[in-house]
């Protein structure tokens, strides 16, 4: 799963957001970070590996402002994207090569 974030009160990217994915009894959390070098720069997105897992149980996101977003249900082998304080506005599925 990959989770793209669009942040409204926050930053536009999400930077310094935290999103913790809920998948059973694992918690898995990723910080949205941004950098870059001579001729490079980070995905913005943050990447979850859930392995056969079909379903992320709950999604948090606790954006810069101080808002937390809480998600439930999402299916896991897609590509979202997260508008601040409106849930999921874009879903697509993974594109497997």
């Amino acid at each position: 799963m990959r989770v793209k974030l669009r942040g409204r009160q926050s930053n536009r990217d999400g930077i310094g957001a935290l999103v913790v994915a809920t998948v059973g009894s694992r918690r898995l959390v990723r910080e949205v970070r941004a950098g870059s070098s001579y001729l490079g720069q980070h995905d913005v997105r943050v990447h979850f590996g859930l392995g056969r897992a079909s379903v992320v149980d709950r999604l948090d996101v606790r954006w810069s402002s101080g808002r937390v977003d809480v998600l439930k249900a999402i299916a896991s082998q897609q590509d979202v994207t997260v508008a601040e304080g409106a849930g999921i506005v874009d879903s697509h599925p993974l594109n497997r090569r």
